[in-house]
């Protein structure tokens, strides 16, 4: 007997059984123990949507679920679950009454008359019509679908033995199945044989070649017996000339380097000396303006100042009432500079609450006036009584400064 199809559908719906095009009425999956669960809000008789407790007390939708119990129980189809909550309720349903129900009443998926009906009417249908089953014994002819394989032992008088079809050569030499043999398949293989005696000239060999090249060998000069000691090369020189491609012109390849790719660049260099140069007279030489010993802001009611230009000497004056004060300060070697900024800050009480200044290396002083043309040295700022010089290199030893004010 074929089994039912269960499918969705409406109170009366239908799925479509096995045989003749006839339908089987819908039945509906159960659940064990009819397990109990309630509702958690009133609903009315109208009411398409019920929330329930516990959702897994149904089986998937669409499915069935009793309302109370006894003879008021209401019997609802439900066509959907969203959440805790059964939805396209059909209400009343198996001719059943729908009514109002309070929170915690109890709810489940009972065996009810419907399910009863259904599986009776369905069995005497089956019966009386007897569902036959498709003509499809093509689906199991050797290529079809589902192809039926027999074995020999299925098949009551099967042959012991069967003889082939003569191919024998097939299995010999060049056959698309040749047969091949190793001795110890062959049972009474010789131990030894003795060979007939023969000699072959290259003239009864049909495919004897013309020419033969040897294998690839190599020797060590162990294996040498008269490799010599030593060996005079042959006396060889080129020129230019002999070098067929030799270039015209060759572009170096095109390089730079920083200081720390040179391992031996030097912590530091000493000039080669030159101050001659810059002395007046020389080939580069400095005036004061150059070594900022004479800055515009100095001129003015009391000090004034010109410069010669053709012996960049200076020239000093003093207005009436304008009296000079004389200061000295020194700019400290090395360290004392700063190495990012190439500057040195020094205080000069003298030059408190003077305006005018006249700054200039001290003379007097030892090396003073080389170092600072050398290093580039000259005052660039002024904050109070404390100067700040600037230099291009730091210098490496001490340099007196003169200082007029006024």
């Amino acid at each position: 007997m074929a089994k039912a199809t269960r499918a969705a559908g409406t109170g009366t719906g239908r799925s479509e059984g096995s045989g003749g095009g006839n339908s089987l009425e819908t039945m509906y999956k159960g659940k064990s123990n009819s397990l109990q669960t309630s509702l958690t809000e009133s609903i009315s008789a109208e009411t398409t949507t019920i929330p329930v407790a516990n959702i897994n007390a149904f089986p998937e939708a669409p499915n069935l679920a009793t309302i109370g119990s006894g003879d008021n129980a209401e019997v609802i189809r439900y066509n959907g679950i969203d959440g805790a909550r059964l939805t396209g309720c059909e209400r009343g349903f198996g001719g059943t009454t729908a009514s109002v129900w309070e929170t915690g009443s109890p709810i489940y998926r009972a065996y009810t008359a419907h399910d009863h009906d259904t599986f009776i009417a369905n069995i005497e249908r089956l019966s009386n019509e007897k569902l036959d089953a498709a003509p499809h014994g093509s689906n199991h002819a050797l290529w079809g679908s589902d192809p039926i394989r027999i074995d020999a032992a299925q098949i009551d008088n099967m042959p012991t033995e069967m003889t082939p079809t003569a191919h024998a050569t097939t299995h010999k030499i060049g056959g698309s199945d040749a047969l091949t043999l190793m001795m110890a398949q062959i049972s009474d293989f010789p131990t030894a044989m003795t060979p007939t005696a023969h000699t072959h000239t290259k003239a009864q060999i049909s495919d004897f070649p013309t020419e033969m090249t040897p294998t690839a060998h190599t020797h060590t000069k162990a294996q040498i017996s008269d490799f010599p000691t030593e060996m005079t090369p042959t006396a060889h020189t080129h020129t230019k000339a002999q070098i067929s491609d030799f270039p015209t012109e060759m572009t170096p390849t095109a390089h730079t380097h920083t200081k720390a790719q040179i391992s031996d660049f030097p912590t530091a260099m000493t000039p080669t000396a030159h101050k001659n140069t810059h002395k007046k007279g020389g080939s580069d030489a400095l005036t004061a303006v150059d070594i900022g010993a004479v800055a515009g802001i100095i001129a003015g009611a009391n000090i004034t100042t010109s410069v010669n230009a053709a012996t960049g000497q200076v020239t000093v004056n003093a207005a009436a009432g304008g009296a000079l004060t004389e200061a000295a300060a020194t700019l400290n070697p090395n360290a004392a500079w700063n190495t990012n900024t190439r500057q040195q800050s020094v205080a000069v009480a003298a030059v408190a609450g003077k305006t005018k200044l006249i700054i200039a290396p001290n003379m007097a002083a030892a090396n003073s006036y080389e170092e600072w043309c050398n290093c580039g040295v000259r005052c660039v700022s002024r904050s109070g009584n404390t100067l700040t010089f600037q230099c291009e290199t730091i210098p490496t030893i001490a340099i007196g400064v003169s200082i007029l004010a006024s």
